[in-house]
């Protein structure tokens, strides 16, 4: 199964700068215009909150990958400043559990996978947890299907 969600991740980039920066031309124009001040004042103001619920939000670039042997997993952070790029290559025998919390009050679709195998450097077995990754930005059929195989992956064991 392949998944890479870089067009919605774009529109969510271009939205975020969007409203950033309409939100604060309105507010700068707001003290240019004596007449219609309020409200180029509070349109601005409700497009820089706007700005910052999506800011908090933070959807990701998410890439998912089966191959024959190997579960590929990337995330990076869709705001174009603050990003932190991920990756996660591991065997298909290797996934142990995951789960799908929510964050943010329910405005965040999120991943957490365990995955068991061998260190690399002590050569001893270790049980590792992901941290969150942030897929709000797939579609619910996406996250279904992503669902669907990481069940398939768990039950292969």
């Amino acid at each position: 199964m392949f998944l890479d969600n870089s067009q919605s991740t774009s529109r969510w980039m271009f939205a975020e700068t969007l409203t950033m920066l309409i939100g604060t031309a309105l507010i700068i124009y707001s003290n240019f215009d004596n007449e219609n001040s309020n409200n180029y004042f509070i349109a601005g103001i409700v497009l820089v909150v706007a700005f910052m619920i999506m800011l908090w939000i933070n959807p990701s670039y998410f890439y998912f990958n089966v191959d024959d042997k190997y579960v590929d997993i990337r995330n990076m952070s869709a705001f174009p400043v603050l990003r932190k790029p991920k990756q996660y290559k591991f065997p298909k025998q290797g996934l142990v559990s995951y789960e799908f919390p929510s964050g943010v009050f329910g405005l965040q679709k999120l991943l957490v996978f365990t995955v068991k195998g061998l260190d690399p450097k002590t050569k001893k077995p270790v049980t590792v947890t992901s941290e969150p990754i942030n897929i709000t930005a797939l579609s619910k059929k996406a996250v279904a299907d992503l669902e669907n195989t990481l069940k398939k992956l768990v039950k292969a064991k």
